[in-house]
């Protein structure tokens, strides 16, 4: 299972984050690979918009942590600094849909007053 998942469907492009286990957290090569999309995106004539999502309950929890510390981004071309240049560079119109999950404040610490 790849952790993008990308496919067109007429003019849009689906970019799904696939990693549902770890939140859809994003690794070193799923910023590289990102970048690559969206770099082929913008020289594909057909495309006309992205659609950006995660899945399940998910968009994106931020950075793979351990994956993060690994690959800390040093100086020069970073796979993040890769991503946002493609983001900058990139002239069509995206969608991106963000689902969270709800807080369980049914399991958060009681307040003093509570207490």
């Amino acid at each position: 299972m790849d952790d993008i998942a990308s496919e067109h469907a007429g003019s849009i492009l689906r970019v799904q984050f696939n990693r549902p286990t770890k939140r859809n957290a994003m690794t070193s090569a799923m910023y590289v690979a990102l970048a690559g999309i969206f770099n082929e995106a913008a020289k594909h004539e057909n495309t006309r918009v992205i659609f950006w999502h995660g899945t399940e309950d998910s968009f994106c929890a931020g950075n793979d942590i351990e994956d993060f510390l690994k690959n800390p981004p040093g100086p020069g071309e970073s796979p993040q600094a890769k991503l946002m240049e493609a983001l900058v560079n990139f002239d069509k119109p995206i969608i991106v849909a963000v689902q969270k999950r709800k807080p369980d404040f049914t399991k958060s610490a009681k307040s003093p007053a509570t207490a």
